[in-house]
């Protein structure tokens, strides 16, 4: 051990002396580091935005059969026989729950000619006791009857026209937008709220809406919630946790940007790779004397090769650590979007880009591996390489 950190403190000062090959796979590793981690950074921070939008004390109500909000059809009379039901968290003898409308309307983004896709819900004043996470961060709330709307602050950032005060244009509707709404992070923040029954009448739905949402006395009433609507004959609804429900939507688009990360990561891992070998073997080659002379004055081959594994793994992490500090001061705590390739809506999705310790700790394993590897063969063949060859080489 101390013939190997007396080499690697060797070839670091030759390395500052002589950056050149060196200087080349601490770049290469940054920029994979850089997209490895980004790309995981993403993934886990949509999957957050919409599992901390479902809650395990609240239940989704569509239609039978439904698997989304986007087709739901459920008919008026059905909401009063919801909210009578056992179970629900109970106000003024009446169930908390909330009777929603949820459709979708494009609208062009900021800075931007083109134009994405956003839900619309229309929502009722128990929406706001259903999720108490949701409050007016500005402006105030839509006054029911009129043709008003509050924004998601997420979708008042991604979306043109959504300024308190200003007046947009909806499916042939002009809307007032009179306040901003947060929802802690969750998928909410990209949706425009207005008024159930008039947005329903708007678009020709009559005595229909979309879905039911309740909030429940505690998350362990779910089960006995959802036996009471299976045997009641006169509804035709299905029940979803909320929480499960989100993490389902969340899973599809989760797991493609993960697997688009580790293939982006193989291929650039193999580039890097190699890069890394010629980088490498140019270097030990450019100093084959030193290598040579080095063994000839005792140091073994086991040691030699100990050290230049470590200078490749150090050069690594430099790159490494290089890329996240550029990764954290350019993307940390932006606001991104996407689409939720999940849902049939096909709607836009913010959320905020953060980066954890997961995807630290995979950024830091990747550059030491490939650092190691990188040097491992060229290593290896320089230490094998006869002395007095090598000598005069």
């Amino acid at each position: 051990m101390k013939e190997v950190s007396s080499l690697l403190l060797m070839f670091l000062k030759l390395f500052l002396a002589r950056p050149g090959s060196g200087v080349i796979i601490v770049f290469g590793v940054a920029g994979l580091t850089a997209i490895v981690t980004s790309l995981f950074a993403v993934s886990t921070a949509f999957e957050g935005a919409l599992a901390s939008t479902g809650q395990p004390d609240r239940a989704l109500l569509l239609r039978a059969g439904s698997t989304s909000e986007i087709n739901g059809n459920v008919a008026l009379n059905q909401y009063e026989i919801v909210r009578d039901m056992a179970g629900l968290l109970r106000l003024q003898d009446k169930g908390v729950a909330s009777r929603e409308t949820y459709v979708t309307a494009n609208l062009r983004m900021k800075n931007s000619s083109k134009e994405a896709t956003l839900p619309l819900r229309g929502v009722e004043a128990a929406a706001f006791t259903v999720r108490p996470e949701v409050s007016i961060v500005s402006g105030a709330t839509f006054d029911a009857g009129k043709y008003e709307l509050i924004a998601g602050v997420k979708a008042a950032q991604t979306f043109a026209g959504l300024e308190v005060g200003q007046t947009i244009r909806i499916r042939g509707q002009e809307y007032l937008v009179r306040g901003h709404f947060s929802a802690e992070g969750g998928a909410n923040e990209t949706e425009l709220w207005m008024d159930e029954r008039l947005l329903a009448a708007t678009l020709g739905r009559g005595e229909t809406f979309s879905s039911i949402i309740v909030r429940l006395e505690s998350a362990r009433e779910f089960e006995s919630f959802q036996a009471q609507l299976a045997a009641d004959r006169r509804l035709t609804l299905s029940a979803y946790r909320e929480s499960s429900f989100y993490e389902d939507l969340a899973g599809p688009t989760t797991s493609m940007i993960q697997t688009l990360g580790l293939l982006v990561g193989i291929i650039m891992s193999i580039g890097a790779l190699a890069a890394g070998v010629n980088s490498m073997q140019a270097a030990l080659e450019s100093r084959t004397r030193e290598i040579a002379t080095l063994r000839a004055l005792g140091f073994g081959r086991v040691p030699v090769l100990t050290a230049v594994l470590a200078e490749c793994a150090v050069l690594s992490l430099i790159g490494a650590g290089a890329a996240l500090v550029g990764v954290f001061v350019l993307l940390d705590g932006q606001t991104l979007s996407t689409v939720a390739a999940s849902t049939t809506s096909g709607t836009q999705v913010a959320f905020e880009f953060d980066i954890t310790g997961e995807s630290l700790a995979i950024a830091g394993l990747t550059a030491l591996s490939l650092g190691v590897l990188g040097g491992l063969m060229p290593g290896i063949a320089a230490i094998r390489r006869p002395i007095p060859q090598a000598l005069r080489g």
